[in-house]
């Protein structure tokens, strides 16, 4: 059975909350606070501005772009038994941008290893990335905050690493409990 590792799935597994991360993977709860509502609209604003404007929106700095493409999805096969999927919120070569709403800074975001997970996934996919800017918004403050991080190659090796590490225990741990048996193949998202 392939293994197919978000970085949301791995991220919560890693954290220890296995039950809430199989729930994920097989598709089994689909609850959402309020916050991540507000997340998803400004997330969808944010892409449809920058689809019309190619600049992002006041909240994110203004920053001009060249070719923007927002919320693309990539599959890459990074072996015979793990896919990594994900969506990278705008890349605009050579740089993938993250955005984010709420209390947690950009500062914690690029310490977490989520934008290596997307520089692997993009580079992977045939994407020329230096690096990834972290965009936040705190739309209770109407503050933002933005940090860089450079994808070198041994953030790439690391984030390989970590995405390898985690989705091999869980895909071991979903195999010897029989769960894709017991839950189905879910679809892809």
């Amino acid at each position: 059975m392939k293994f197919r590792a978000s970085y949301s799935i791995l991220n919560t597994w890693a954290s220890g909350d296995w039950e809430k991360a199989i729930k994920y993977y097989f598709h089994l709860e689909t609850f959402t606070s309020p916050a991540m509502e507000a997340g998803k609209k400004y997330h969808q604003y944010w892409a449809n501005f920058i689809r019309n404007h190619k600049i992002t929106p006041p909240e994110l700095g203004d920053i001009k772009l060249i070719d923007p493409t927002p919320e693309i999805k990539k599959v890459v096969s990074l072996n015979d038994w793990l896919d990594l999927v994900g969506i990278i919120d705008c890349y605009d070569k050579p740089t993938i941008y993250e955005w984010k709403t709420g209390k947690t800074s950009s500062e914690s975001i690029a310490s977490s290893p989520q934008v290596g997970v997307y520089g692997v996934l993009g580079t992977m996919a045939g994407l020329y990335i230096e690096k990834a800017q972290i965009y936040h918004y705190d739309q209770y403050t109407k503050k933002s905050d933005t940090s860089i991080v450079w994808l070198t190659d041994g953030v790439l090796k690391s984030s390989l690493n970590w995405i390898e590490t985690i989705a091999s225990e869980m895909h071991d741990y979903l195999t010897k409990n029989k769960l894709y048996e017991k839950y189905q193949i879910r679809d892809a998202k």
